[in-house]
């Protein structure tokens, strides 16, 4: 399963869709287990890891955070280690 991840734009409070967010991210599977995170946009991995996230296309599959984003990309899943 994939599913594109974005942020609100700095001064937005409430998720309305369209112009509130910006793409950072695209999780897709890539076969035993694992996920890859493919950055979308170049800034994402300098926001701070507390930066909660929004599903776009599918469930959040348990990814609420850039420094969940950033864990999925060094290991690949969340049973590699502990989730932070």
């Amino acid at each position: 399963m994939s599913t594109t991840f974005e942020v609100l734009k700095p001064g937005v409070t409430e998720y309305t869709g369209g112009d509130s967010v910006i793409e950072v991210a695209f999780c897709h599977n890539i076969g035993k287990g694992k996920v890859a995170i493919d950055w979308k946009n170049e800034l994402a991995p300098l926001l701070p890891d507390e930066t909660p996230v929004i599903a776009l296309d599918n469930s959040s599959q348990e990814v609420d955070t850039i420094g969940d984003l950033k864990w999925l990309r060094q290991y690949g899943n969340f049973t590699s280690e502990i989730k932070p």
